[in-house]
């Protein structure tokens, strides 16, 4: 059968069979990687002081979601027809956990939800999640209010509009103030990590080790035996390389956002948010065993956070 892409003015032509398999492969695909961009592109504003524009509003956001499907998944797009859909839904053979995860995609039948809520992207999940890639001491509200005055001060001095000799060029000496004053920030953040802040983190990673092992037991073994709870392979090297697969991805998610742990300790709460986070994850959503899976993470997190690296 024939799909059009109207943006690209391109067809596309797909076995019926292959239309909802194709289309919830390639709603994945796009979810992580506008998952991303969105990410870096705002965690780059943030950095800045600067609020992302498509940001602000839902409809904003809904509105360059839309845009972005668009122009970069073409097949997606021609594909994303609540009737088309719904017939192949009812009229091919596609597993049971194909249909489950179709039939998520429908507002009503054979209309299908906004592109941001079949993507699974919340506007404001993802601001969340971009602050956590920020530095430490941008998250902490005075210390960035202050970086903030240092800013605007001498961005005011370096603005010569309605100053005599105004074409001026802006020497490295001008700009020198200003590399001081952020200097300045910067190093009073540094001394929020006194000894007692260090010593407040390693009771609190400790604290939240002993909740998840039990007594007499190991953090390895204790890993070990909920691994072989929510690992649903069955040969030896496939189970283990899927575990190290999980390892990973727990170990790269902390990486960016380690630092923020020496201002705030972490607390079970926060990491079983960061837990449920990560396992709502596209690559991880294969596995059924939540309930382990969540625990296994939360558990692998807090090892990671009493070692020295990441």
């Amino acid at each position: 059968m024939r799909v059009h892409a109207v943006e690209q003015k391109k067809d596309y032509f797909i076995q019926r069979d292959f239309v909802v398999p194709v289309f919830l492969k390639k709603l994945a695909e796009c979810s992580e990687v506008l998952r991303k961009q969105y990410l870096d592109e705002w965690t780059a504003e943030m950095r800045q002081d600067r609020s992302p524009v498509v940001a602000k509003t839902d409809a904003a956001f809904r509105k360059d979601v839309d845009i972005r499907v668009k122009k970069g998944f073409p097949l997606l797009t021609a594909l994303s027809n609540g009737g088309l859909l719904y017939l192949a839904g009812e009229e091919t053979r596609i597993s049971d956990q194909a249909k489950v995860e179709l039939g998520k995609c429908f507002a009503v039948e054979n209309i299908l939800r906004p592109c941001d809520e079949l993507l699974g992207l919340s506007r404001l999940q993802l601001l969340k999640n971009a602050r956590i890639y920020l530095p430490f001491w941008m998250t902490v509200p005075v210390l960035s209010a202050i970086l903030r005055i240092f800013r605007r001060i001498f961005a005011g001095r370096r603005d010569p509009a309605g100053e005599e000799g105004s074409a001026a060029p802006v020497t490295a000496t001008t700009a020198a103030p200003a590399d001081i004053g952020v200097k300045a920030v910067e190093a009073d953040a540094g001394k929020a990590q006194s000894r007692e802040n260090l010593l407040r983190y390693r009771r609190s990673v400790q604290s939240l080790i002993s909740q998840y092992v039990p007594k007499g037991g190991t953090i390895d073994a204790t890993l070990s035996d909920l691994a072989d709870k929510w690992n649903p392979l069955f040969a030896a090297d496939q189970k283990k390389n899927l575990v190290e697969d999980v390892n990973a991805l727990v170990r790269d998610f902390l990486r960016p956002i380690r630092r923020s742990f020496l201002v705030r300790p972490p607390d079970p709460r926060r990491i079983h948010a960061l837990a449920e986070q990560l396992s709502a994850s596209k690559s991880l959503t294969q596995i059924k065993k939540r309930d382990p899976l969540l625990r296994y993470i939360e558990l692998y997190m807090a090892r990671c956070l009493q070692v020295k690296q990441i």
